[in-house]
């Protein structure tokens, strides 16, 4: 039985968010987005190179692709040489590619638009210089969210999240290799319920079984031995 904390878009902390200053942003601003933000990745991917398979860091390693990709860059600045602003033009590409992964037959090929998705919020958050580095979600505790993105994985890994209930999702999704390959009991439930759940409930995940139960009792977390 561990407490739990609903991730909001807010709290995992890259979540798209309208500012003022947007327009003051230039193409300078992007290019050092998308260094930072290869640097980031590749910290990433060291910091979790022993708990990760090369399968999964992988997912990453695409990541940068995508960054490095010439066509993806240059359709960006080319939006913003015409004067479109630079958070209106990363959203606008990163929505045609998504839009163009989601279109696949192939569920490999429309992971990819929640790769991009990932991608979008990142630079985003750094061409602002807003990604924060403040905790998620503190020590020991079961993270209930209705959509999480390969880096928010690594991010609440690295405070030794106890468990994950997503509410959306696949079990062959990025997400739910990177939880596999870090040990962290993952569910996907289709109660849209459990994100009204006040914060600190205790929970019972049992990832084994797929069974989640809210306030538990002491007899059910822990059967006497005549059960």
């Amino acid at each position: 039985m561990v407490p739990s904390t609903l991730l909001n878009k807010n709290q995992v902390g890259r979540r798209d968010v309208d500012f003022k200053a947007d327009q003051e942003l230039t193409l300078h601003d992007f290019h050092r987005a998308i260094d930072v933000t290869v640097d980031q990745i590749g910290q990433m991917q060291v910091r979790f190179s022993k708990r990760l398979p090369e399968s999964a860091s992988l997912i990453f390693t695409a990541h940068i692709m995508i960054l490095k990709d010439v066509h993806f860059v240059e359709e960006i600045k080319k939006r913003i040489e015409q004067g479109v602003p630079v958070t209106q033009a990363i959203r606008l590409v990163a929505e045609h590619y998504v839009a163009l992964f989601s279109s696949s037959s192939h569920p490999l090929i429309r992971e990819k638009a929640h790769d991009v998705e990932d991608l979008c919020t990142r630079l985003l958050a750094n061409v602002r210089n807003t990604n924060s580095k403040e905790p998620v979600l503190g020590n020991n505790r079961i993270a209930i969210a209705a959509k999480l993105y390969p880096s928010d994985v690594l991010k609440i890994a690295s405070e030794s999240v106890k468990g994950i209930i997503l509410v959306s999702g696949g079990a062959t999704s990025h997400v739910a290799i990177l939880a596999r390959s870090l040990q962290i009991p993952m569910v996907i439930a289709n109660f849209a319920e459990l994100l009204y759940i006040p914060d600190g409930t205790p929970v019972f995940l049992d990832a084994e079984s797929g069974n989640i139960c809210i306030n538990p009792s002491e007899r059910m977390v822990k059967p006497s031995a005549s059960d």
